[in-house]
């Protein structure tokens, strides 16, 4: 709540300079700009004040302030932390070294109750600690004696909220009580009124609806309503002044008046506290009645200008004592009649002032950020950064600023980069001598190298999270990647320095082992030393150069060997490199060796997992990319499992069938536990239901089931923004669903497929050029079928989380570009094999690049 009192005062004390400005230019300038000018400004200054509040986060990364305020100590040490609150309390625990719980929820006396966290522990005397901490209040009971502290951050942005909540709702109801009386004491206006309100219409070019009444409560013509306008009329409003009346209320009504009045309320109370907010508003409204008469007159000669006065006049006996502030008035007050009175006399030419309405505009946006309050700390975990290009040659790095908020939610920030506004907000800094160049693994910081650098950074689609921290003169003195380093490992001319990272040997991963040499290039040597042998490969067992590579074996690592080496179920073996050396070499028995565990003793064994039981981890139902097993917190998934095993079964569960399958079995996550055994894990379309069999469903695990259901979305974005390839992909979808629409396709089943949706967009780097102006795309797409029992099931296909089934296919789409950026002729094709190209041998790239000219000659979908 710190962050968010002082975003709130900073942001007002800037508009606050901005509207004192405005205030001492709007007496200086006084007749010299139209009224109309004067509203443009102010609306646009409350529409920004408004929405600058919840932005003003993500704005001040790129808007930064004028003025820096610190913000006293007291302030930061009185709020509620809840990245450093949570890791002290949890570090209680570990000190404790009695287990614990915690997280953002707590069950007390059977009901869920939300805190920011809690944590539940036994500390080392032996006493019950239950700790709740919220942005309001922290209890900590120790034993069952509570203590209570509050962090006034928090209950002093109660009070904002409250007060701003009960100003503008209060309000409404004064509004909401005074139409109900009004109405009350209203009749429907007779015939003379509503030719009088028809002519005025036509005068004014007013067409919104609008009921007319006569009122005996009011004094003044007055407009009030939003969605359902009304025009009250005093009982005594007759002659000339009823024309003039209506036409000035028909003008507020073409004006969306009492619309603005809302907004000047909703402006005021959301900046209660700032007496400038009030003079401001007070000073639109002024405007809003001076805009009306200026609008009306305009046209109009000098006595039609004092026959409009008189009227003005004629109305401040009346005054508007008791009206709501969200209704019009044709009077006001005397100073308010007078100023207006002043202004329907001067028939001077007024300026439209374009040049300084763009500065106003310019001002508002820039105002809330005029000045900003600083932590005397600094704060890493607010900090971060969307690193773009990373170039140590040129001494450069790309970036786009993030915030804390954005940093946290990983899956919203993957939407938000492959927006189209996104890298509009790349910033380019240099680098500083000796400017550190790191990776992240485990917690840790690590060197970057050069290839390191390329495989991660400059391979990337679309960038990587990181941190870039810069120095007084805007160099960047640290580049820091969030996450670990990536080696594509069957290039070429490969560097460990500094890398970290597991390596798969042999079968699935990076190279194919063996405790003696086999055939060239597929090789792991070590007999025990300080140093091991290996050449790397790539999934499918290509090498670029067949070059191995040296790498020193720590101590530990070299004990771990002794162990291992005469164990006779060893399948192949997981080297952990850290800062290039191999720091664990551990064994990795066989898939088929890991023994399936019966229903009971999957219940059992997952009532008791713990993040180190698990050896490997693997999933089937789709693909997944790279290292999304290995990414995944083993701690956090073994406790959704535990979690999972005391839900309960769902009854009369169904045997083996095809439905069955749909219902449990499209989705499976395996685990291979250091003892063994494999646990299978299965889920399908019966929502939060996870199953360990064909006839054992636990059901209420919506952790766990979305975690397994939505393994394949990884695989799953639209990186690619242009609009003349998305214009082409809408055409593929098209006829890509009619032909599945025919037998050929589609077969018996072929109406079951209502829609074709794109899932995956990507552009690629073909293995070998396919001319200047040909760009290749690789793309997925899931079709939404009416029952998915219908769709032809085969090896390759899968369904993804919104039960959309896709063919598995690779699916590629060549397009001619023309030079103003459109696409001249296009074609998609299949092929069997998938990206990445540097693994293909010549005969495939060859065969690759025959199959895109045949699919741009043939035109249209395959």
């Amino acid at each position: 709540m710190a962050e968010n009192l002082t975003h709130l005062l900073a942001t007002s004390l800037g508009f606050g300079a901005l509207i004192a400005l405005l205030l001492f230019l709007r007496r200086r300038l006084e007749g010299r700009f139209a009224p109309t000018w004067w509203r443009q400004v102010w609306t646009w200054l409350m529409v920004v004040m408004f929405l600058y509040l919840p932005a003003r986060s993500f704005l001040a990364v790129w808007v930064p302030s004028l003025v820096d305020v610190a913000t006293p100590q007291a302030v930061v040490e009185g709020a509620y932390d809840r990245v450093n609150g949570y890791s002290r309390d949890h570090e209680r625990i570990v000190e404790a070294g009695s287990g614990g719980a915690g997280g953002a929820m707590a069950t007390i006396d059977g009901e869920n109750i939300w805190f920011r966290h809690h944590v539940h522990y036994e500390d080392t005397v032996g006493r019950d600690v239950l700790i709740r901490d919220n942005d309001y209040l922290r209890t900590v009971t120790i034993d069952g004696a509570t203590t209570y502290t509050v962090h006034w951050t928090g209950a002093a942005y109660l009070v904002y909220e409250l007060t701003a909540a009960a100003l503008f709702f209060g309000g409404l109801v004064r509004y909401g009580l005074f139409r109900r009386r009004a109405l009350r004491q209203s009749v429907p206006a007779g015939e003379e009124d509503l030719a009088a309100l028809a002519e005025q219409r036509r005068v004014v070019g007013c067409d919104r609806p609008v009921e007319l009444y006569r009122c005996t409560l009011v004094h003044t013509p007055l407009l009030m309503g939003f969605l359902h306008p009304v025009i009250l009329l005093p009982q005594g409003q007759t002659g000339g002044s009823l024309g003039t009346a209506l036409a000035h209320e028909l003008t507020h009504l073409k004006h969306r008046d009492t619309g603005y009045l809302l907004l000047i309320s909703l402006v005021r109370s959301l900046h209660w506290f700032n007496p400038l907010v009030w003079l401001m508003a007070r000073r639109a409204r002024q405007d809003v009645e001076l805009c009306c008469d200026y609008e009306l007159l305009k046209a109009r000669d000098e006595a039609g200008r004092r026959a409009y006065g008189r009227t003005l006049l004629d109305q401040m006996t009346a005054g508007e004592h008791g009206l709501s502030r969200l209704t019009t008035g044709f009077s006001g007050d005397k100073r308010e009649v007078f100023a207006r009175f002043r202004a329907i006399m001067d028939s001077s030419p007024k300026r439209r002032g374009r040049a300084a309405m763009a500065a106003a505009m310019a001002a508002a946006v820039l105002a809330g950020s005029l000045v900003g309050c600083q932590a005397e700390a600094d704060r890493p975990e607010g900090d971060g950064a969307w690193i773009t290009a990373l170039d140590p040659e040129a001494g450069t790095v790309a970036y786009v600023p993030l915030t804390r908020e954005q940093l946290s939610d990983p899956d919203a920030l993957w939407d938000e980069v492959f927006s189209g506004d996104f890298l509009s907000r790349e910033r380019t800094a240099e680098l500083a001598e000796g400017a550190s160049l790191l990776h992240t693994w485990e917690g840790e910081a690590y060197s970057l190298n050069p290839v390191t650098i390329q495989h991660t950074v400059g391979m990337s689609q679309a960038g990587v999270p990181g941190e870039v921290v810069l120095d007084g003169a805007g160099r960047a003195v640290r580049v820091q990647l969030s996450d670990s380093a990536h080696l594509a490992l069957d290039g070429a001319g490969l560097d460990f320095t500094g890398w970290c990272g597991r390596i798969e040997l042999p079968g699935p991963g990076a190279a194919l082992l063996s405790s003696i040499p086999v055939e060239p290039g597929s090789i792991f040597f070590y007999d025990g030393g300080d140093s091991v042998t290996i050449d790397p490969q790539s999934r499918q067992g290509a090498d670029s150069d067949h070059t191995q590579y040296t790498l020193p074996v720590s101590a530990e690592a070299a004990q771990a060997w002794a162990e291992l080496e005469n164990a006779d179920w060893t399948y192949g073996y997981t080297l952990t490199v850290v800062d290039g050396t191999v720091t664990q070499i551990e064994a990795r028995p066989s898939p088929g060796a890991y023994l399936p565990l019966s229903p009971s003793d999957a219940l059992e064994a997952m009532s008791d997992l713990q993040g180190g039981d698990i050896a490997d981890i693997s999933f089937s139902g789709g693909p997944v990319t790279v290292g999304w097993a290995e990414g995944l917190d083993r701690d956090e998934l073994a406790r959704m499992i535990r979690q999972a095993a005391g839900q309960p079964q769902v009854p009369k569960a169904g045997t083996h069938s095809d439905e069955g399958f749909l219902d449990y079995g499209l989705w499976t996550l395996n685990l291979y536990l250091k003892d063994g055994s494999r646990l299978s894990l299965y889920a399908g379309r019966s929502e939060e239901q996870v199953s360990i069999s064909e006839t054992v469903h636990l059901q209420e695990c919506p952790e766990l089931y979305h975690l397994i259901r939505s393994a394949s979305d990884s695989t799953q974005h639209i990186a690619v923004t242009d609009p003349a390839i998305l214009e082409v992909m809408d055409q593929v979808l098209t006829d890509t669903l009619a032909l599945w629409n025919t037998p050929d396709h589609g077969g018996e089943y072929r109406a079951s497929y209502l829609d074709a949706q794109l899932t995956a967009l990507s552009l690629l780097e073909p293995p070998e050029p396919l001319g200047d102006s040909v760009a290749l795309y690789g793309y997925d797409l899931g079709f939404v079928v009416d029952d998915l029992f219908n769709a032809p099931w085969a090896d390759s296909s899968w369904v993804d989380s919104q039960l959309r089934y896709h063919t598995g296919l690779n699916a590629y789409l060549a397009a001619e570009r023309g030079g103003d950026g459109s696409v001249l002729r296009w074609g998609t094709f299949l092929h069997k094999c998938s990206p990445p190209f540097g693994s293909w041998d010549e005969e495939m790239r060859s065969a690759f690049s025959t199959s895109a000219a045949h699919a741009l000659e043939r035109g249209g979908v395959e």
